[in-house]
């Protein structure tokens, strides 16, 4: 193979990756959809919980402000918890384009 072959292959796919990667990714109208549900559900069943939490500790604390900041502190806290971790394992997962 000639020495000319090898630069010219190297910049004909250094082209083509430059191409695909200036393109946008589009997902299927399925996965966002079901990206969509799996948001709405989760957000769903969150505020049941606070709400159930904040009905239950109004028996501990009473009809008060501090029955109401308990659950929205716990609640903060879990989401906290939850970014730290998710963050945390973020790089290890790389890019999945």
């Amino acid at each position: 193979m000639a020495d000319g072959a090898k630069p010219a292959r190297r910049e004909r796919r250094r082209a083509e990756l430059a191409e695909r990667k200036s393109e946008p990714r589009v997902r299927s109208d399925g996965t966002v959809r079901t990206l969509g549900v799996a948001f709405l559900v989760s957000g769903a069943a969150g505020l049941m919980h606070e709400v159930v939490w904040s009905r239950l500790l109004s028996h501990v604390f009473g009809a008060t402000s501090l029955a109401v900041a308990t659950v929205l502190a716990a609640f903060m806290a879990g989401l906290a918890i939850g970014s730290w971790v998710v963050g945390s394992r973020a790089p290890a997962l790389g890019d999945r384009r």
